[in-house]
């Protein structure tokens, strides 16, 4: 490449030469017999040329000169700041850990949302289901190694390694995502004392959503970074300093440190433990005594997506609603009837609120047709956010239902209903970014007596057993939602610097 570009320089700088040869030379006479006249004009375009000369060669083989300033921060060293993310297993918690390890004071924008984690996964033959030949694989090499010369059994296996093991590549840009790749968090400014730490517990899935989410497994390689993108030339000697913004740099006169626009962690490989959850933040305190503290981590109590409690389920048939007798008599169950139950899109992902938009699917799970008439208005959902459980209430009953509205389906058949959760929550709801947990809860009303059928009627949840079809899981009884911003704050109060080690207890008395 170096060889190229100088070669277009002196053929750019050979060129310009000869024009200015030609120009500065005498043009010829149109009058026989008479002196080529140099006139000004010509020596004056010459000149021209030359000055043109003398500027390209001069910015073909230097830079801009820096400044007096940019040349004093460039001498002086990065913040001592040492990333760590811990990750205990695939799923549960994980923390994020920065340490000043200098003998200064350094600024650090402490936000989570900065993380990113460059994914690498190799999976190979044997994590999928053995295919034909795998049986002829097996007896060929529970054969005699005599019978085969063992160069041509590793050559073999090696090519057959290669074959069988595929490379899964992606990334999870955190500043990309929460829209903080040209500015820094307002308010997440930290002053990291020597020997003092930034630590923060967060939910993985916070910055790897979606696809990337399903990534998240034993085995996966992740190379943690923190900040913002530097220049493809960073670091190169006659570039320019970086510019803002900046994830860390130093707080005290004379300048000691030069800012600094990422900071690289060492790679991690997830491991097959079971969820973890770290016990500093389990209780809802948010600034452990020290960042030793916080690492600590204890088997998580609740698998999955923490949901909130929903309403108990009624029992849900194609019998018309009748008042309950005083003193039912016990009548033989019909385990044929019709049966629901509801499952919902596992992830939602948003810029803002009024963009949170997911499928509800309601499922007969029994062996007999019902007849539904499904709206978003008959849902209810319970919610779990930053702030703590909320929910929100189904809108008003009573609308007309016109028939054609009311479909018929068969066994193992679902119906899908389309929702826009900022129209069916409180205004207040979902205006802090981050994760949710969203569960809905159907009920149904509309028996259809008016034109002669029988509909589902009951409360129906997520909860309710039943063997779903299709692309949808038993186990889909919860949407896990992502925003993006929102008119209110990420954090809510300001970060907390934690000494690295906790301080030891002092002796009693003598």
């Amino acid at each position: 490449m170096t060889v190229v570009v100088q070669g277009a320089r002196a053929a750019r700088n050979s060129g310009a030469s000869a024009r200015v040869r030609e120009l500065s030379a005498c043009s010829p006479s149109s009058v026989p017999g008479r002196a080529p006249a140099c006139g000004s004009k010509a020596r004056r375009l010459a000149q021209r040329a030359l000055v043109v000369v003398a500027l390209l060669g001069s910015s073909a083989l230097a830079g801009r000169p820096a400044s007096a300033h940019e040349r004093e921060d460039s001498s002086l060293p990065p913040p001592s700041l040492r990333l760590r993310v811990v990750a205990p297993s695939a799923g549960g918690q994980w923390l994020l850990r920065i340490d000043n390890e200098g003998d200064g004071n350094v600024l650090l924008i402490a936000d989570v949302r900065l993380l990113s984690f460059a994914l690498a996964l190799e999976t190979s033959a044997g994590d999928a289901p053995a295919s034909r030949g795998s049986a002829s694989a097996a007896s060929a090499s529970a054969a005699s190694p005599s019978q085969v010369p063992a160069s041509t059994l590793n050559a073999v296996g090696s090519k057959r390694a290669a074959r069988s093991t595929k490379r899964v590549t992606a990334r999870c840009d955190g500043p990309r995502t929460f829209g903080l790749e040209h500015e820094a968090p307002f308010g997440r400014e930290l002053i990291l004392a020597p020997g003092e730490a930034y630590v923060e517990a967060f939910d993985p899935r916070l910055l790897c959503f979606g696809e990337d989410a399903a990534l998240l497994r034993p085995n996966l390689v992740l190379a943690p970074s923190y900040g913002f993108v530097p220049r493809a030339d960073a670091g190169r000697r006659g570039s320019r300093m970086e510019a803002a913004p900046f994830v860390a740099d130093g707080s005290s006169l004379p300048r000691r440190y030069r800012p600094q626009k990422r900071i690289d962690g060492a790679a991690i490989r997830l491991s097959h433990a079971a969820p973890q959850e770290f016990a500093a933040f389990s209780g809802g305190s948010a600034s452990p005594t020290s960042a030793d503290e916080a690492m600590r981590y204890v088997p998580r109590a609740s698998q999955g997506v923490a949901l909130p409690s929903l309403p108990d389920a009624q029992s849900v048939s194609g019998d018309a609603p009748s008042a309950p007798a005083a003193t039912p008599a016990p009548r033989p169950k019909d385990e044929l009837a019709a049966a629901m139950t509801l499952t919902t899109d596992g992830m939602a992902d948003a810029a803002e609120r009024g963009g949170i938009t997911f499928s509800v699917q309601a499922h007969n799970v029994g062996e007999r047709p019902i007849y539904v008439a499904l709206r978003a208005r008959q849902l209810s959902f319970s919610v779990v956010g930053p702030d703590g459980a909320f929910s929100c209430p189904r809108a008003s009953s009573g609308h007309h239902v016109a028939r054609d509205l009311f479909q018929l389906l068969h066994h193992g058949k679902h119906a899908h209903v389309p929702v826009r959760l900022a129209e069916l929550c409180p205004a207040e709801a979902f205006k802090r970014p981050g994760l949710y947990a969203v569960v809905p809860t159907l009920e149904a009303d509309e028996v259809g007596a008016e034109y002669g059928i029988v509909a589902l009627t009951g409360v129906v949840s997520t909860r309710d057993p039943g063997s779903v079809r299709g692309t949808h899981d038993v186990d889909d009884d919860a949407t896990l939602v992502r925003i993006h911003r929102g008119p209110r704050a990420f954090y809510e109060a300001p970060p907390v610097a934690v000494p690295t080690k906790s301080e030891p207890a002092p002796e009693p008395p003598k």
